[in-house]
């Protein structure tokens, strides 16, 4: 359709009926004149988006930072952080809005759950290692195999944790809030955020004092092998320290947006 423009107050029919395949060459093919003239007269000039609505200039607007976005080629750097850390082109709009403290934040969060991707990784691979030697008559199982995986669960554990509340992937329980209304619902998240940062909090405020007192005596785990006792339990008050934050930032930005939604951390930071 030649439509691109609707008269000011009026909504867009050309834009209304039409898919996004239908509409979005046809803005996107336009010089910066064209589209400061839009549909407007020859005679004449007006506004680009002074015929539209909210909805429609929002609807204008993301279509050509998503069609600016795919057409800036990526390099093989950014394609293998993308691919690794799990990262969307969404979710990098939004951290770059947001805080630095928030940034380096979700940066530690992506670093400790692509850890978390390598450990799983040493895990499968030492489990095989050990299942294999088991069958050779000339040599037998490397006594840290066993150990170190037993290790690598307790880290995988603590590293992912974060990753997966900030993604809302944790187990809910939804029977009673999914018959509230909206506003209940949204206090309850806020409250049931607020008692979890808590809650991790002194747990983790409890293990890091013990972890510094097992640096303090030199303890020592025994285990097939001598591990410095710390170098096992540090991990427990880090993750704890991580959930805190997120648990939060998950209740600030849901009071903050003022509405419940299944991701919060969505919502802003």
């Amino acid at each position: 359709m030649r439509g691109c423009c609707a008269p000011t107050g009026g909504e867009i029919p050309a834009y209304a009926g039409m898919t996004v395949k239908g509409w979005v060459p046809a803005y996107a093919g336009m010089t910066a004149e064209g589209r400061g003239r839009g549909c407007a007269p020859s005679g004449g000039e007006i506004p680009a988006y002074a015929g539209m609505t909210a909805e429609s200039k929002g609807m204008a607007d993301a279509v050509e930072t998503t069609q600016s976005v795919a057409e800036q080629p990526k390099g093989a750097v950014t394609r293998l952080v993308t691919l690794l850390m799990d990262i969307s082109a969404a979710q990098m709009r939004r951290r770059a809005r947001a805080s630095w403290p928030m940034r380096i934040f979700d940066w530690v969060i992506d670093i400790s759950a692509f850890a978390g991707a390598l450990i799983v990784l040493y895990v499968a691979g030492a489990t095989g290692l050990n299942v294999l030697l088991r069958f050779l008559p000339w040599t037998d199982p490397p006594n840290w195999a066993l150990p170190t995986t037993e290790f690598s669960l307790l880290y995988l554990t603590f590293l992912a944790a974060p990753v997966v509340l900030r993604r809302e992937g944790h187990v809910r329980m939804t029977a009673i809030t999914e018959r509230l209304g909206h506003s209940p619902r949204l206090w309850l998240y806020i409250i049931g955020s607020a008692l979890s940062a808590v809650v991790c909090g002194v747990l983790g405020w409890n293990t890091l004092d013990k972890t510094l007192e097992e640096i303090q005596k030199g303890a020592v785990l025994l285990s097939g092998i001598a591990v410095p006792r710390a170098g096992v339990t540090w991990i427990i008050p880090y993750g704890f320290a991580l959930l805190t934050i997120q648990f939060l930032r998950m209740g600030v930005n849901a009071f903050r947006a003022k509405v419940y939604t299944s991701a919060a951390e969505e919502a802003g930071v």
